[in-house]
């Protein structure tokens, strides 16, 4: 009998531990803007994202940035001339730097000389930086996104969202469902909340400018 006792006090116990984790150990599913994330200068969503932010955006200079350039011709052997702007030195000047691995999860880019590579990597083992800019064919199924290039056409379509810090442009592919979206489009019929963000019709799909 007492045994009983004990083990009806014990399941008691049990019950209401596991209420109380579950209380304290929520998931936070709460979105977060590319470029105001975690230590790797991307962010975080409600969901999956195929694409990661191209670098930072808080205005300071990246701390893997060396010398400025004008092309890659004047930085060390071993680096390639970074641009923050992403125009390939038709805009800001740029920055030495030795290529980023591992690189982001964008599964390709536009490099400066119009070649669409597999990744960051890819493009500056040839000695070329991104470029939002560049004449680049977008892959299948996907559109052009800053120096990226974002999902469309398929029911897991994203938004091509910018960080419109006064640093380096940041870009990123976001699901729909992330932004509590139907589908990839600033038409009301989307019922989009943007998280503050402002929607802008593009070629393929569309732009969220993020603060």
């Amino acid at each position: 009998m007492r045994d009983g006792r004990l083990a009806a006090r014990a399941s008691r116990w049990g019950v209401a531990l596991a209420a109380a984790c579950l209380a304290g150990c929520a998931l936070d599913w709460s979105f977060q803007v590319p470029g105001k994330g975690g230590g790797d200068g991307g962010g975080s969503s409600s969901g999956a994202s195929s694409s990661g932010s191209t670098g930072t955006s808080d205005g300071s200079t990246p701390a893997d940035a060396g010398p400025t350039c004008g092309a890659n011709a004047d930085c060390p052997l071993g680096t390639v001339c970074h641009f923050s702007d992403h125009l390939c030195g038709r805009g800001q000047p740029g920055h030495c730097r030795v290529p980023r691995t591992p690189c982001s999860s964008a599964p390709s880019v536009c490099a400066c000389d119009g070649i669409v590579d597999a990744d960051e990597c890819a493009a500056n083992g040839r000695g070329q930086d991104t470029s939002s800019d560049a004449t680049c064919t977008p892959p299948g199924f996907r559109y052009r996104c800053g120096p990226i290039f974002c999902i469309t056409g398929t029911p897991f379509s994203e938004f091509c969202v910018r960080h419109t810090g006064t640093g380096e442009q940041a870009y990123a592919c976001q699901n729909a469902f992330d932004f509590s979206c139907s589908e990839v489009s600033c038409a009301p019929t989307a019922k989009c909340d943007p998280h503050g963000c402002a929607c802008n019709p593009i070629a393929g799909g569309a732009r969220l400018d993020c603060p």
